[in-house]
C-alpha cells in the first residue's frame, strides 16, 4: 500500500535528505522514521480515545512508521509535516480539542500538523471512502469552521501519495 513511501526512502541521501523544488524555491529537507507499532499499541490507542483508526492509518503505523517527520526545511525548520503515532494521536486528540473548541468534534481524528503554522490534518471519520479503507482528509485551523476547512484527499493512503508526488508541497493549495 505504501511504495511511494518505500520509493521515497530509496531517493534519500545517506544523511536521510532530499533537494526538493517548490515553485522556483530549491531547498533541502529531512525525514524522520520511528519504528513501526505494534499491533496492540493501535488497540491502546484506540481504547483511550474511543475510535477505531482508519485501516490505511493504521496500516501505515504498524507497517512504515510509528509516527514520522517529512520533508522537514533543515535550514529554517518552517515547513513540513509532522505525523503522529500511536501515544501522540491520543494526547493531540485533546490538545487540538481544546486549542480549537469552537470548530472541534469527535469525529475529527487528528493524525498530524504542519511545521511552522498552527495547522492540523485530520482524518474525518464521517467521511469514509468507499472501500471502506479510510477517511477523508482535512486541514484545520482555528479560525474556521470546520466547514470551511479544504479537504485534502478522499483517503490517507491518497494524501500521503500526492504529498510524496508534490515533493512536500502543499498541493491542495495549488491553483
Amino acid at each position: 500500500m505504501f511504495n511511494e513511501i518505500a520509493l521515497l526512502r530509496q531517493r534519500l541521501t545517506q544523511h536521510g535528505t532530499l533537494d526538493v523544488m517548490h515553485a522556483s524555491h530549491l531547498w533541502t529537507v529531512t525525514f524522520e522514521w520511528l519504528q513501526p507499532a505494534a499491533k496492540s499499541q493501535v488497540e491502546t490507542a484506540e481504547d483511550l480515545i474511543g475510535i477505531a483508526l482508519p485501516k490505511d492509518y493504521a496500516e501505515f503505523l504498524t507497517n512504515v512508521s510509528n509516527g514520522a517527520t517529512l520533508f522537514k526545511d533543515i535550514k529554517y525548520g518552517q515547513w513540513g509535516f509532522k505525523l503522529y503515532g500511536t501515544d501522540e494521536v491520543v494526547t493531540k486528540q485533546q490538545f487540538w480539542g481544546i486549542n480549537f473548541p469552537k470548530t472541534w468534534n469527535t469525529r475529527l481524528l487528528a493524525f498530524a500538523e504542519t511545521l511552522g503554522e498552527a495547522n492540523v490534518l485530520v482524518l474525518n471519520l464521517d467521511r469514509g471512502s468507499r472501500d471502506s479503507s479510510g477517511c477523508a482528509v482535512l486541514e484545520g485551523n482555528a479560525i474556521d469552521p470546520v466547514s470551511n476547512w479544504p479537504t485534502l484527499s478522499r483517503t490517507f493512503h491518497e494524501w500521503l501519495d500526492h504529498l510524496v508526488t508534490a515533493q512536500g508541497d502543499k498541493y491542495w493549495e495549488w491553483k
